[in-house]
């Protein structure tokens, strides 16, 4: 199976894959943001099959960081496994985004409230990447994708709760 295998928008490959600049992210993460850049924008649309191997050539990056970045989409339920070491974007339902929000609606509350209960540190830990995080830029679906979910994420950070992070992460 070839690149041609990675169906996009309208069952065509949009080659939206492109080698990776090495940088202060880590290849898993670069190739995780691309990959979710072309789901988000619609480049990988529901169906689209995700090889591993074809992925790592396009990024031009071993397979190990594609697989890390996989494995998160997965975990998220982005997408779900397609045999041979391939994957395919999961189509969310309605029924399924409302379930996501209903879940985030229980943790945020949660820890907007402990935040205020605590003050001091977490409460400026908060106000501090906020008020970072509005500077950033939001030219592209991914850039304002990626700062509205560090803004609503550095809230359960700020309780230093690994459980409830791994839980919104997962949402």
């Amino acid at each position: 199976m070839g690149p041609s295998d990675l169906l996009g928008k309208n069952g065509k490959w949009r080659d939206t894959m492109k080698k990776i600049e090495f940088a202060r992210e880590t290849l898993a993460d670069a190739a995780y943001a691309q990959i979710a850049e072309g789901i988000l924008t619609h480049d990988l649309g529901p169906g689209a099959r995700l090889l591993m191997d074809d992925l790592a050539a396009k990024m031009g990056i071993s397979r190990t960081p594609v697989r890390e970045a996989l494995h998160r989409l997965e975990m998220e339920r982005v997408i779900e496994p397609g045999g041979r070491r391939g994957y395919i974007v999961r189509k969310l339902t309605d029924v399924e985004l409302d379930k996501q929000y209903a879940a985030r609606g229980a943790i945020e509350p949660f820890a907007l409230a402990e935040v205020a209960r605590l003050g001091g540190a977490a409460a400026k830990y908060v106000r501090s990447t906020y008020e970072e995080l509005v500077l950033a830029p939001q030219t592209t679906a991914m850039e304002v994708f990626l700062v509205n979910k560090a803004i609503h994420r550095c809230t359960v950070e700020a309780l230093d709760n690994e459980y409830l992070l791994s839980m919104f992460d997962v949402i």
